[in-house]
């Protein structure tokens, strides 16, 4: 099969030329980074086989701009050396996002709710005495039972 064979069986199977240099141009995560990086290297492969003269440089650049918003800055600053590389490091910038998610969303436990760190609680506010042991007593009156 030689090379012009190969790319219209390529077309046959992924769609037109056009479409997929399209949809490889307009990719973007929409999940999380695997998600993305599997459906990045399915194009990239499409894309090299019908532009192979396409550099290393340029699928870095790709994938990058593809980024979520909260990812692709840090990965600028990283400069990633190739799409190996930028793979790994787009990872390591999702774990920290993951993080501060599940860190920053409120969790409802009876009448507290822990968010980021402080301790609310909907239950009335009383005044606050140190004798005062549960069910109301005080420590004093444990003394004399």
């Amino acid at each position: 099969m030689d090379w012009e064979e190969f790319a219209q069986t390529l077309c046959r199977r992924f769609g037109s030329r056009e479409d997929s240099v399209e949809e490889f141009n307009k990719l973007i995560q929409d999940k999380s980074v695997d998600d993305y990086i599997e459906r990045f290297e399915e194009l990239r492969s499409l894309m090299s086989a019908l532009n192979p003269s396409l550099t290393e440089s340029y699928y870095v650049s790709s994938f990058i701009s593809g980024l979520k918003e909260d990812i692709k800055p840090m990965l600028k600053i990283l400069k990633p050396a190739n799409v190996l590389m930028a793979f790994e490091q787009a990872r390591w910038q999702e774990e920290p996002n993951n993080a501060l998610t599940r860190r920053s969303r409120p969790v409802q436990h009876s009448n507290t709710t822990f968010n980021s760190g402080r301790v609310t609680s909907n239950a009335p506010p009383t005044a606050f005495n140190p004798n005062r042991m549960e069910g109301g007593r005080t420590h004093s009156d444990s003394l004399f039972e």
